[in-house]
């Protein structure tokens, strides 16, 4: 789960050991979650030039199955104005994020906002949350 590569070391030489394990042992699938597997700049030259073509290239031979990113306005983490998610042969999906007082509290939902066919640009995604209506 989330593996990454670190400052100095490369965790792409254990993965490939790893699909290899899988392919011989009748071509099982390797699944990666939240995987990080680009290369982190280090002091010592580690993970910088030498060997990077070839950790990009093993990199680039997983696919994206699915896809769900929270949406809210960078820097900040909060407050969420929504959502992104894909899930593999689907389209992207565009939610907007409603909140309503009631008498009860808060009430959160997720409404409907567009598809696109490809990963949407930050302003399709700003457009589509600001033209869907809220509850």
């Amino acid at each position: 789960i989330a593996p990454q590569n670190m400052v100095g070391a490369s965790i792409i030489p254990d993965l490939q050991a790893m699909a290899r394990a899988a392919a011989a042992d009748g071509d099982k699938p390797v699944v990666l979650l939240n995987p990080l597997l680009v290369d982190i700049p280090s002091a010592g030259d580690v993970m910088q030039i030498r060997g990077r073509e070839e950790r990009m290239n093993f990199a680039k031979q997983f696919k994206e199955v699915y896809h769900f990113r929270l949406l809210y306005r960078k820097p900040y983490m909060h407050p969420i104005y929504g959502l992104l998610r894909h899930a593999f042969g689907g389209e992207w999906e565009v939610y907007k994020r409603v909140v309503k007082k009631t008498e009860q509290g808060k009430q959160e939902k997720y409404c409907f906002a567009d598809t696109y066919n490809k990963e949407p640009t930050p302003a399709q995604i700003t457009d589509a949350i600001a033209k869907t209506i809220s509850f």
